[in-house]
């Protein structure tokens, strides 16, 4: 009998068969990592096997898996700690939306090493691009932190997987050891128990479904997303990326979906920035200025949403590519002196050529 809607409550009295997980999430490419005492996961990822995947489902060891593998993702795993059952509708809601009953049949939920957390995993028939199933991951962290029963939640009560740069690792199944948790459970949105309702989605329907309201990456926000950042740029540059990041995050999401844009794009900087993790070599000061300037970058661009708006080069006129160049370098700099950049919306002509 399938659980009312609302009131899912996986069963524990039977082990998920480890070939149905081995192959829905195409683990034969993952890399695992096997919990601390702590309850951490610091050893190196290695690759793992059917025997492993079977110990960690009956909760003899406990593993954490990788999503990605170079510019392919393998899953998505969405990862709530607090209010899932209250979260559940609300998340079930916004997947049949955005993706029909293909997203919908193609997702499995999961218990947690408590009752207030769980999961929802989507599988794909084959590895997807990681730029479409990052984007997915997102749209489903943003609707589940902007829902009503997440009012009140601190941001790290979610996160998404795949994440920025190798994409982090999440433990799917099994128990959590260090928590002393219950042996967890599969169920289908609907309610029904196990693996066997999912139906993996294709990347041909994945493609469609996040092209359907995309909106093309200005140039400005790849170069600083995908550059590293270096130390010797010093902390006041940084600090100024940061804020007109948020400022285009707010403007593409408001203050809610638009924190999560924000936080992916900082921890997809920091992933390629390294050497932003090493001392200064002014004062030897460790911090690094993603995690301390973020929250303030965010603030100061919440406090003033219209200070600027950067024109979207993927409509209208034509532009050169020196124009383009010009103009992005023309928006880092206004970022960073804190200067109102809404005048140069007036400096390039309909024949796309600047008049600056």
């Amino acid at each position: 009998m399938v659980p009312p809607r609302d009131t899912i409550v996986p069963l524990r009295d039977s082990i998920i068969p480890a070939r149905a997980l081995w192959k829905l999430l195409h683990l034969e490419r993952a890399k695992a990592v096997p919990q601390a005492l702590a309850g951490c996961y610091p050893g190196k990822r290695s690759p793992t096997n059917l025997t492993d995947v079977e110990r960690h489902l009956a909760g003899k060891i406990t593993l954490a898996f990788t999503p990605l593998v170079g510019d392919r993702a393998l899953f998505v795993a969405l990862d709530v700690d607090a209010r899932f059952s209250a979260l559940l509708p609300s998340i079930r809601e916004y997947i049949a939306k955005i993706g029909g009953s293909e997203l919908t049949e193609a997702c499995f939920a999961t218990g947690g090493s408590d009752e207030d957390r769980g999961k929802i995993v989507v599988c794909f028939d084959e590895p997807a691009p990681a730029r479409d199933v990052r984007l997915l991951a997102l749209r489903l962290l943003s609707s589940t932190r902007a829902a009503k029963a997440a009012r009140g939640l601190e941001s790290s009560a979610f996160s998404a997987f795949p994440q920025g740069g190798t994409g982090g690792i999440v433990r799917i199944l099994g128990r959590n050891l260090a928590r002393h948790g219950p042996l967890e459970r599969s169920f289908s949105l609907e309610g029904e128990q196990g693996l066997e309702h999912v139906r993996s989605l294709s990347a041909a329907h994945l493609a469609k479904m996040v092209d359907s309201d995309r909106e093309p990456e200005l140039e400005w926000v790849v170069r600083l997303v995908e550059t590293p950042w270096g130390r010797s740029e010093g902390t006041n540059r940084h600090f100024s990326h940061l804020v007109a990041l948020a400022h285009e995050a707010v403007r593409r999401g408001g203050t809610r979906a638009g924190r999560f844009i924000f936080e992916h794009w900082v921890n997809t900087i920091k992933a390629n920035s390294s050497e932003l993790s090493r001392p200064s070599n002014k004062n030897g000061d460790r911090r690094n200025v993603l995690d301390r300037g973020r929250g303030r970058a965010w603030q100061y661009a919440v406090d003033d949403t219209s200070s600027w708006r950067p024109l979207n080069f993927s409509s209208g006129p034509k532009y050169s590519k020196d124009t383009v160049e010009l103009y992005n370098t023309l928006l880092i700099v206004c970022a960073r002196e804190r200067v109102d950049a809404k005048s140069l919306r007036s400096g390039l002509r309909a024949d796309g050529r600047a008049a600056f």
